[in-house]
């Protein structure tokens, strides 16, 4: 279910609705317009997926409306690990420089496994 927005008004775009949150990551006010009939939708009971009501925004401003935070907040906050010393599973290519566990294998039947479940194994 998506956050409630602070305030819903009229844009100064005709046909427009602005929703107005406070971004749970930074504090800073968050806002973004969508058309008068799309707010309606959003706003009614059982609303559809974000991406399914508004497809042509990007995922950042989708964003705004699920979690009423700016994409830039949410990322950063739900970014992979990376060089900071955190794992990132796409640097490993093979078992040898899997430090943390997280090598991928298939086995017989095309399954793919984690090396602790095939550690488990045997």
């Amino acid at each position: 279910m998506p956050v409630a927005p602070n305030k819903v008004e009229d844009s100064p775009i005709k046909g427009m609705k602005r929703f107005t949150y406070t971004c749970m990551m930074c504090g800073q006010p968050c806002e973004i317009d969508i058309p008068k009939d799309k707010a309606e939708i959003w706003l009614g009971p059982n609303p559809p997926f974000v991406q399914n009501l508004l497809p042509d925004m990007s995922a950042s401003e989708r964003e705004i409306l699920i979690s009423g935070s700016h994409g830039k907040c949410f990322d950063e906050a739900f970014k992979e690990p990376d060089e900071t010393g955190d794992f990132d599973r796409s640097n490993y290519s093979d078992e040898d420089d899997d430090p943390y566990g997280y090598y991928e294998d298939r086995d017989e039947t095309g399954r793919i496994e984690r090396a602790e479940e095939m550690e488990d194994e045997g």
